[in-house]
């Protein structure tokens, strides 16, 4: 029984740990939200102050480092 207890305690802990880690990870990313514009097509940059609605086509996303690829490029499959 007590190996029961001791394993849900590590459990949770690495669990509350990893979380936490992903948590303060994925608020580091410079996300940008785009929005859906029926006049030229495509998404545009959905600016600070905007007001996103329920029927609003959203994307999120982030400028990848162009130095990080190699010069051959990667193919994407």
């Amino acid at each position: 029984m007590i190996t029961f207890f001791i394993f849900a305690c590590l459990f949770s802990a690495g669990f509350l740990a990893g979380s936490s880690f992903k948590h303060a990870r994925f608020n580091q990313i410079p996300w940008e939200a785009y929005r859906w514009d029926e006049n030229i097509f495509g998404y545009r940059k959905v600016m600070l102050g905007s007001l996103v609605k329920k029927g609003d086509r959203i994307l999120l996303g982030y400028e990848v480092d162009k130095n990080a690829f190699p010069e051959e490029g990667i193919r994407y499959d």
